[in-house]
Formats: structure tokens, sequence, C-alpha cells
């Protein structure tokens, strides 16, 4: 029992867990034309005995996970989700704030061997806007980049901003070619800042919902320290 106790004093030491979901809350800024987010009292232990609330969002507020049928009718929707595909080991892609500039392929290729290994990205573009801002003129993949990271075959693509593609047809058709190819994408992800290695263990599990073209998740990072 001593032995085992020491074990799990060692790993506290050895590993840091750091949360990548935003936070969800009343009222709170989400993409254009989707539904708001109202946390409401339903029972209150003063008057009911208990407190209960009722929740009412969208499934793409927040950290979420898109899936094909968000944009393609026959594609598999939230319940088909292969976690397997979602969580594990992820190449870090660390780039330097682009201002209305898109990501392109030289952004990303210094990690090619990685990513073709891992076949799981995340980018962290060091997009730190907050409230209605946060979804105004954030950094996105260029139609190259996104062809580039198509042709090898990755599974999961994750980003600290709300949408891999610009807001409108563009962006639209950068989503449409990532889910074609049945590649999940975790959106607003965030606190990417405190990892310092170039690759981590992720940890995402996406609320377990049927019928669903994205779903909030909550998402971890595991590494070392």
């Amino acid at each position: 029992m001593e032995a085992g106790l020491k074990r799990d004093q060692e790993r506290k030491r050895t590993i840091d867990i750091i949360d990548l979901t935003r936070r969800l809350e009343d009222s709170m800024a989400v993409f254009s034309g989707h539904p708001p987010v109202s946390i409401t009292r339903h029972l209150t232990a003063g008057k009911d005995g208990r407190n209960v609330e009722k929740i009412s969002m969208g499934g793409h507020t927040g950290t979420h996970v898109d899936v094909p049928y968000h944009f393609i009718d026959k594609g598999f929707s939230s319940e088909n989700i292969s976690l397997p595909s979602i969580c594990g080991a992820v190449v870090l892609v660390n780039i330097a704030f682009k201002d209305g500039k898109p990501i392109t392929v030289k952004d990303i290729q210094g990690k090619k061997e990685k990513i073709k290994t891992l076949k799981k990205l995340v980018v962290h573009a060091h997009w730190q806007q907050t409230g209605q801002s946060y979804y105004k003129d954030y950094p996105t993949l260029s139609v190259d980049a996104c062809e580039w990271l198509c042709d090898l075959n990755i599974e999961m693509l994750g980003m600290d901003t709300p949408s891999p593609g610009p807001f409108g047809q563009k962006g639209d058709e950068i989503h449409k070619r990532l889910l074609r190819e049945n590649i999940y994408i975790i959106e607003g992800l965030t606190n990417l800042d405190r990892i310092k290695e170039d690759t981590f263990l992720l940890v995402c599990l996406p609320l377990s919902i049927k019928a669903m073209g994205g779903v909030p998740c909550r998402a971890i990072a595991i590494t070392s320290i």
C-alpha cells in the first residue's frame, strides 16, 4: 500500500494536467447566427429542496468537436465519434500571431514528419481575443494548408480559433474539405500557451449526444513537468 502511494505521489510530480476547455456561461459570445447560451435556474434549494439548472445552447458552443454531418448530410454524426481519433499523442504547431493573414503550408511544414506519424495536430495561433471579438478576424487556414493536411491523411485538427476557415462561403469550403476526409475538427481550444512541448497527450471527451454535427467537449492536455 505504501509503495502504491509513493508511485501516485511521484506521478503527480511528473505530469501536469492543463484544461484546454472554454468555460460555458450564460449569455456568452457565440459564432454569428448560432443559438444563444441560456443557463437558468429551474428549481431552487430554498423553494424546491434542490438546485436544478436548465441549459439551452447550440452544439458548436465553446470548445467543441465538428464531425462530417455538420456540413455533409450523409456524413457521420456525433454518435459515431471515434475517441481514439481525437485522443492520444498530438503534435503542437506553434504559430506566431498572424493579424488577418492565413496560416500557410510554410507555417506548419516543419512538423511534417511528426504529423505524418501521429495523424493529429493542434494549431496554436495565439488567438486570445475575448467576447464577440473572438469571432472576428481570427487566423484561418489557407486553402493550400488545408489541402496539405488532407494529403497527409490526418485524423484530427485542433485550433485555438473558432473555426479553421473564415466566416462565410470560403470558411464553409475549408470545413467541407476537411470533413469530407472524415477529419475531426476541435475548435475553441484555450490555454495552449501553457504547453511547452511540441507533442503532448490530448484527452478530448465530447458529450454523448445523438445526431449532432458538433458537440461540446472537455479537452485536457497531459504533459511532463
